[in-house]
């Protein structure tokens, strides 16, 4: 679909037909860019202060928590999501045309499939781990370990990595 192109609707009168190609194109093409490259900006600053603050606190001799572990990383994969996010706005710029080749393409692609992937799986950990600590405290107390936590999230990582890995030789 070439949503630069396409008016929604035409009644019969060429200028509102042309007034909305007009609107969509400028929403496309100066709005968007200048929408995302600020979450962006605020994105990659708000994840540095999470891990900064999370690899502070841990230098300072303080134990990582479960919850530390999940949201470091966490906020590692949303990091690596924003740092791909200059390549599409440079696409919207482009009225869709991809600049960079197709090694690029499959490289930001598996990117952002894998930051889904790993985003979805960590909050499914969170929430278990959250359900653990909240209805059985005691009985489950041996398995929220900090190891527990990083092995979870090195399998999270893993598979995710073979699954975005799948994603990037189909697109080829």
């Amino acid at each position: 679909m070439d949503f630069l192109n396409d008016s929604f609707f035409s009644l019969g009168d060429t200028n509102s037909t042309t007034t909305t190609a007009v609107d969509g194109s400028l929403h496309c093409s100066a709005i968007l860019p200048v929408i995302f490259g600020i979450i962006c900006f605020l994105g990659i600053m708000g994840n540095c202060i999470v891990i900064y603050t999370i690899m502070k606190k841990t230098k300072c001799r303080a134990k990582q928590t479960v919850p530390d572990i999940f949201i470091l990383n966490l906020s590692i994969v949303d990091l690596l999501f924003l740092l791909g996010m200059p390549f599409l706005i440079h696409q919207l710029l482009g009225n869709g045309t991809w600049h960079f080749g197709a090694a690029m393409c499959t490289v930001i692609t598996a990117l952002d499939s894998n930051s889904q992937i790993v985003s979805t799986y960590i909050l499914t950990a969170m929430t278990l781990d959250r359900y653990l600590a909240t209805v059985h405290p005691i009985r489950f107390n041996y398995i929220r370990t900090p190891f527990v936590a990083a092995l979870v999230i090195g399998l999270v990582w893993a598979l995710s990595y073979s699954l975005s890995s799948r994603c990037g030789c189909m697109q080829d």
